[in-house]
């Protein structure tokens, strides 16, 4: 079953108020970089033309009058998506997206309309531009100048003259808090989303333990791999996790020229270029080189869901749960803008897929349902986290690594002190 990431780029005109090409087509700069074929499609209606270009992999039906292309993971929900009727309404699809635990990406392309559809947290990039002259879209936000990103959980429905985005996306689970309920939850998720051979991107914290540790006690054939400059705080705790654990680790050391050349991969592509992302695509990319397997599975998600920043705590005594509530609300809503098309568009250019088990349906909407005093716990100090430490605890992670704090990993692998001395020596 497929399971390597897709790549997409529509250019579509209305028809009366043609583009021309004034450069060379983005999609073809896709190919020459990522040395990857993509299937183009030419659509024609009264409306509009249309060019497609995607990979054939990802193509549910190409035909005269309709294109349908899906991104999805895990790969079981091909079947879902070759089920989906041609003109279903809105509220059919929406019914459709509902039942579904997955991540995915999906647009479908007939003679009146075009329909985008996401999943409920973005897992999977997907970009655009609307204007009265055109549409374009793309995996890739930085190839489309001033575009935004399809809102997740929702459906978007465009037309020559206008469009609508609708939410779909609702929780399905009424409780949060519970540890043994969320323990349930997330071994569901890891046996779902990681396949029986992947890598996952280990810095010894308890996000990237924990989801290791389960998938290792259910039988799945894990490499873990840690990456840092000599003598760095992520080397030195992996390498204690996994011994503790007895997992399967590779250390991956890195130096100034070897971040440097990593850095000249991915800078045109990744949406940002902060200090902040250079470091965190810089990990990921390696972690993703040194891949077994076709997935690189990470914990992204668990600290903005759970409360794990170091500011949440810092809010919290400052300005009160209130005002906490809506600061970590906005993270996880902008999350598929700050973190995941970076990380993802990382693995991606090296045919990797991104997958992160915390951001699965269902671990996702129990972290809504979850109270701000069991995520952040105020008892002699403050505890972030604290609902999943007690899922380690039950699960019988070693004491030491569920109570342990740690520095994010862009600074506890020394790669963004490497970054920052590049950038002020430029």
């Amino acid at each position: 079953m497929k399971t390597r990431p897709g790549i997409y780029y529509i250019d579509l005109s209305w028809r009366g108020c043609e583009e021309k090409f004034t450069e060379e087509p983005p999609s073809k700069l896709i190919c020459s970089i990522l040395e990857t074929s993509l299937e183009e499609v030419t659509l024609d209606s009264r409306n509009y033309r249309c060019s497609v270009y995607a990979s054939r992999e990802n193509i549910i039906e190409q035909s005269s009058d309709r294109f349908f292309y899906a991104d999805c993971y895990p790969p079981d929900l091909v079947e879902v998506f070759q089920e989906i009727s041609r003109d279903i309404s809105v509220e059919s699809l929406k019914q459709v997206l509902e039942d579904i635990d997955g991540f995915f990406t999906g647009f479908i392309i007939e003679k009146e309309r075009i329909l985008f559809f996401r999943d409920h947290v973005g897992c999977i990039p997907a970009n655009y531009m609307l204007s009265n002259k055109s549409f374009k879209s793309s995996t890739f936000s930085r190839i489309l100048r001033n575009s935004m990103s399809i809102p997740p959980g929702r459906i978007m429905e465009i037309f020559k003259n206008s469009f609508k985005i609708e939410k779909w996306y609702k929780t399905k689970i009424d409780r949060g808090g519970d540890v043994d309920f969320l323990k349930n939850v997330l071994v569901e998720s890891v046996s779902r989303y990681i396949p029986e051979k992947c890598t996952v991107a280990f810095s010894g914290g308890l996000d990237s333990v924990l989801i290791a540790y389960i998938a290792s006690r259910i039988g799945k054939n894990i490499l873990c791999v840690s990456v840092g400059v000599e003598g760095s705080l992520d080397l030195e705790l992996s390498e204690e996790a996994a011994e503790l654990l007895g997992l399967n680790l590779k250390k991956v050391i890195v130096n100034r020229e070897m971040i440097e050349e990593c850095v000249k991969h991915f800078i045109d592509f990744i949406p940002r270029i902060s200090l902040m992302d250079l470091s965190l695509a810089t990990l990921i990319y390696i972690v993703a080189l040194n891949c077994v397997g076709d997935i690189v599975v990470s914990g992204q998600g668990a600290d903005e869901l759970f409360g794990g920043y170091y500011k949440y705590a810092k809010n919290l005594q400052e300005k009160g749960e209130k005002a906490l509530q809506g600061i970590m609300m906005k993270d996880i809503l902008d999350l598929h803008k700050t973190n995941i098309e970076r990380d993802y568009v990382s693995c991606m250019l090296l045919g990797k897929r991104f997958v992160q088990p915390y951001l699965s349906r269902k671990v996702y909407d129990t972290a809504l349902r979850t109270p701000l005093k069991q995520k952040i716990l105020k008892s002699n100090g403050i505890v972030r986290k604290y609902v999943l430490r007690k899922v380690g605890e039950v699960l019988g992670l070693p004491e030491k690594l569920v109570w342990r704090e740690k520095k994010a990993a862009q600074y506890s692998s020394g790669i963004q002190k490497i970054i920052s001395k590049q950038i002020k020596t430029q």
